[in-house]
């Protein structure tokens, strides 16, 4: 019997150096990757435009609200009072940054006191991103916040 146990020791190192590079690789392959948008270099070339959109939605005339209700598990949003519900068509969508699955898109159906109660209920619980985009008067506008259920 040999007193030497370097080699078994080098041996042993190795080896786990691989079975751990293994399991990465299998982890890894498991892990989705999903970009922001399914188009994401055209919307990139196209930022300037939703920059002007934001900018025309933080005027203090075309600023919306929102208000997370606990006791219906919705979100109201309130659009400005000045402009008529039927001018104002658009969508609400509900961004899931840690899996594109789960976003959700809703038209807009302002009431007749510019507001929209969207129920929240199919939402799982975590972080989101709440983008509006509506029309009103032939201009576009964009307004983005955070939102946590």
């Amino acid at each position: 019997m040999s007193k030497n146990k370097w080699p078994l020791g080098i041996t042993f190192t190795y080896s786990i150096f691989v079975l751990a590079l293994i399991g990465f690789a299998v982890f890894s392959s498991f892990n989705q990757v999903n970009l922001v948008s399914d188009n994401y270099y055209r919307e990139g070339i196209e930022y300037q435009q939703q920059i002007d959109r934001a900018a025309r939605a933080s005027d203090k005339s075309s600023r919306i609200s929102w208000k997370f209700l606990d006791s219906k598990k919705s979100l109201l949003l309130s659009f400005p009072k000045d402009s008529s519900s039927q001018s104002i068509t658009g969508n609400i969508m509900f961004f899931r940054p840690s899996d594109a699955a789960q976003d959700e898109i809703i038209p807009l159906a302002v009431s007749t006191n510019n507001e929209q109660l969207v129920s929240l209920q199919k939402l799982t619980k975590g972080y989101w991103r709440l983008k509006v985009f509506w029309m009103k008067n032939e201009q576009e506008f964009y307004f983005e916040d955070k939102l946590v259920l």
